[in-house]
This record gives C-alpha cells, structure tokens and sequence, in this order.
C-alpha cells in the first residue's frame, strides 16, 4: 500500500505542474462560456428590482436559491456581502475544465446586489454593485484557496420611479481588482439634484459627483 500511495504521489507531482502550467499560459479549456449572458441576465434582475441565485449549464438558467439573508442594509456598501442578502443576485457557471479533465470547475460568478436606496419623490435612487469572478479550472481536491481568479467590479447608479422601469443613470468599471473587499456609498443632494458615488477598498479611492436633473423633474 505505501508503493501505491507513493506512486499516486509521484504521478501527481509529475501531472501538476504540466496542468497548472497549460491553465497559467492561456490554454483553452472545454466548455468555457462568455460572461455576457450572465451579466445580461444579472441585469435584467437589477433593473426589475428582483433576486434570487441561479445556475447557468450553457444553455439555461435554473433558479437554486440555497441563501438568502437579511435586507441590504447588512451588507454595509460591499457588493460580495451584498450577494447574501435578501436584494442579491448571485448567477454561476462552473462547468469549464482543462487539461484532459484533470482540471474542474473554471467558469464565472457574477455576485452584488443592492447597496444603498435613497427615497425621491415618485421613486427611488438605487445603488448597485456587482463583481465579475472569473475562475480558472483547477484540480479539485487541492485547497480551494489556490484557485487563479481574476475580478472585476460594476458600480450601477439606477433611477427607479414608482410607474415606469428603472433605468441605469451611470455604470462604472473597475477591472483587475486585488480583492472582493471593495465597498461603494451614495450621497444625494436634493436642492442641486446631484448625486456623488463613492467606492473605497480599491488601489486609490474613487468618487464622481452625477447631475440628475434630466432624471428627476
């Protein structure tokens, strides 16, 4: 039994590198999937005020809501917190592999929700935020904590008025963020009808004030 294990070992240590290898230099994995359908369906549930988790197989998008928490408040501004409360959005592909199958589950997570509400008159100014995971297949029964990720970050500022769709006032993009930490706030003015949008927890903070009187008669 000790030859065996030593030679699962061995046969591993020779496997390993040429895997990790093949997935660091680009080579293509089966059944990778664009990002664009699940942010287009993260969206339509952003705009509709909706949430929920769900799956995507390539094809479709199956409803598995195992989560859901308290309102967004919790999520104190951090859209990967935000992604467990009860205005999250969480939408997941991990059926990418590579290497022969020796590598598993790369895909996409697109998690965020809802961060910030501010009442105005017949609506409501919504502050949404939303990161893009995007995670290389690797060999499953290794510690997910060596798992290669790339991340991105949408900040989404929607006017939501009580008769009519929401609409997306400005969006901004942030990509090849070090971490989920990053937080996002809103301030609004109502006399100048100007909002400013603050994100922190990034390389150098950012913020940008908004002219909202096309959107707010």
């Amino acid at each position: 039994m000790r030859l065996i294990g030593l030679a699962v070992v061995l046969a591993l240590s020779l496997i390993l590198p040429l895997a990790v290898g093949a997935v660091a230099t680009g080579c293509a994995g089966q059944g990778y999937v664009d990002r664009q359908p699940l942010e287009a369906f993260w969206e339509q549930h952003m705009l509709a005020g909706t949430a929920g988790s769900f799956m995507f197989d390539g094809q479709r998008f199956d409803r598995s809501d195992s989560f859901r928490g308290g309102p967004y408040e919790e999520a104190k501004g951090s859209p990967f917190w935000a992604t467990f409360t009860e205005n999250g959005v969480y939408v997941v592909y991990d059926q990418e592999t590579a290497w022969f199958g020796l590598l598993r589950r790369g895909g996409w997570g697109i998690e965020g929700g809802l961060l910030q509400r501010i009442q105005v008159v017949r609506g409501s100014l919504d502050l949404y935020g939303r990161l893009g995971i995007r995670t290389y297949p690797y060999f499953a029964l290794l510690p997910h904590r060596d798992t290669r990720e790339d991340i991105s970050l949408e900040i989404f500022l929607l006017h939501r008025p009580v008769a009519s769709a929401a609409v997306i006032v400005r969006k901004w993009v942030f990509d090849g963020i070090p971490s989920r930490d990053a937080r996002a706030g809103l301030e609004y003015a109502p006399n100048s009808k100007r909002a400013v949008v603050t994100v922190t927890r990034l390389a150098s903070p950012f913020q940008e004030a908004v002219d909202l009187s096309p959107f707010l008669h």
